[in-house]
């Protein structure tokens, strides 16, 4: 079975190029995606089409289930222009490359009032969940990071948001394949770091090695990259918006529709970094109008 590649991302085929044995394994198998592992970095080949730095998006948006057609224990080889899983052939030749975009905004221009807008919409979202998902801002670990990281940052405490520990409390918090406290962390932390040398605080970053020993592999992959700027479209356009002085919203509630709760914590963890920051920079209690609107007693 040859399946044909649309697009490959940066980081996908820098780990493909550089691959010193370009031998690799299965790690995760799910009906339309799976997760590819060279030299121990991620590949992700996907029939989805919303592209990212460590995607392989296929031009083919249906097909059987990837399940029923690729092995676990299938062997994985890169030569040339193609990738072997067992009997499927990847084709890359013609692939056109998605570009690494970087994450460092030069302001933050949306209004804090768009701030506590989003939020409205976006807890109206979170109502239609179902009851038995984990519902991330009603844990008690992400009130315990919201007091100890959020609001000390927001009141000028910058180094609040470099103690590991409240995020090690979120990190695989949470049912499905990338669980919530993974989600909002790679949002979160993705918008920090993005407007981090402009407004003059220090970057953080959690170590692979503490991520990787709270979550799973494919979801604690894809919030050690994330952290760094390395996103999924939907994310980066997201982020780029609040440079921006319209658009925000759009790109918000775009983002929240993906998933089953996923695009919704994402857009949480960027909706709640970019409230501190705008505390922060111009004090209108905007952390505390956003949180309300999720939190009655915040």
């Amino acid at each position: 079975m040859i399946l044909k590649a649309r697009y490959i991302g940066c980081l996908a085929k820098s780990f493909l190029t550089n691959s010193p044995r370009k031998f690799g394994k299965i790690r995760t198998i799910l009906p339309n995606t799976f997760y590819v592992e060279f030299d121990g970095n991620p590949i992700i080949v996907t029939r989805k089409k919303g592209r990212s730095p460590l995607n392989i998006n296929l031009s083919q948006d249906r097909g059987e289930s990837f399940q029923r057609i690729i092995q676990p224990d299938s062997e994985i080889r890169f030569s040339g222009e193609v990738l072997k899983i067992g009997n499927i052939v990847v084709d890359l030749k013609g692939v056109k490359t998605y570009e690494c975009v970087e994450l460092n905004l030069d302001s933050l221009r949306v209004s804090d009032d768009e701030l506590v807008k989003a939020s409205f919409i976006l807890s109206r979202l979170y109502d239609l969940v179902e009851e038995k998902v984990l519902i991330i801002y009603k844990s008690d670990q992400f009130r315990d990071c919201l007091t100890d990281v959020g609001e000390a940052f927001a009141k000028g405490v910058d180094n609040a948001i470099q103690n590991p520990e409240p995020y090690r409390k979120l990190m695989g918090l949470g049912q499905g394949f990338t669980p919530a406290g993974d989600d909002f962390l790679s949002g979160f932390l993705a918008t920090l770091n993005a407007l981090s040398k402009v407004y003059g605080f220090k970057k953080f970053f959690l170590r692979r090695d503490e991520i990787l020993s709270s979550t799973s592999w494919a979801s604690g992959m894809l919030l050690y990259y994330s952290q760094y700027g390395y996103v999924g479209e939907g994310v980066s356009k997201t982020i780029q918006s609040l440079g921006d002085r319209v658009g925000f919203l759009d790109a918000l509630m775009d983002l929240a529709r993906v998933g089953h709760t996923s695009g919704l914590d994402l857009s949480l963890g960027i909706l709640v970094a970019s409230s501190m920051i705008l505390d922060l920079i111009k004090g209108r209690d905007v952390l505390s109008r956003v949180m309300r609107r999720f939190l009655n007693n915040f």
